[in-house]
C-alpha cells in the first residue's frame, strides 16, 4: 500500500493554544495599547474607529512617548479592524468578552449557544481573530507585529 503525502499551504495551528495565546493578548498587551493609545474601550464597540485619542496629550511630550502612542494607535486599530472583520458570530463574542467585558454566560445567551457550543464557538471566534489580526497588523503596517499562532509542532510555546 502506498502512502500518500499531505502537503498544505500553511503550517498547521494548534487551536486549543492559539485560542490560549489570543486570550492572552486580548487581556493583557492588547489592554497596555489601549491605554497607551488614549483610545478606550467604548470607543472600540462601534464599527467606526475615530483616529482622534480620547483625551488630548498635555504638557511637553517627548518623542518617545509620542512614537509609543503611534504604535500602540496602530496596535488597537489593527484589533478593532480585525475583530470587525469576523463572521458575525465570532464578532460578537470577541465585542461581548474583550471590549464591552460582559460574563461569558451573558455573552452564550447574547449568540444563542448553551454552554459546551458556545465554548467551541468562542475558540473559533479566537482563532480566527488570530488570522485576521495577522493580516491587519501588515495592511497598518505595525512595526514589529506578532503572530498569536501556535503552531503543531512548535514546542516553544
Amino acid at each position: 500500500m502506498r502512502s500518500v503525502a499531505v502537503v498544505t499551504l500553511f503550517p498547521e495551528i494548534d487551536t486549543e493554544k492559539t485560542a490560549k495565546k489570543v486570550k492572552q493578548f486580548l487581556r493583557g498587551d492588547f489592554v497596555r495599547a489601549i491605554r497607551l493609545s488614549g483610545y478606550d474601550l467604548n470607543s472600540l464597540s462601534s464599527p467606526k474607529l475615530s483616529l482622534a485619542p480620547a483625551h488630548g496629550a498635555t504638557g511637553n511630550v517627548i518623542e518617545r512617548q509620542i512614537i509609543r502612542s503611534l504604535e500602540a494607535k496602530t496596535i488597537v486599530q489593527a484589533v478593532h479592524e480585525s475583530i470587525f472583520r469576523c463572521t458575525a458570530t465570532s464578532r460578537q463574542i470577541l465585542i461581548g468578552i474583550y471590549i464591552e467585558e460582559k460574563p461569558i454566560f451573558q455573552v452564550s445567551r447574547l449568540v444563542q449557544y448553551q454552554h459546551t457550543q458556545f465554548d467551541v464557538m468562542h475558540k473559533r471566534a479566537l482563532n480566527e481573530f488570530a488570522d485576521r489580526f495577522e493580516y491587519w497588523q501588515g495592511v497598518l503596517c505595525v512595526k514589529n507585529p506578532e503572530d498569536l499562532h501556535v503552531y503543531r509542532g512548535n514546542d516553544n510555546e
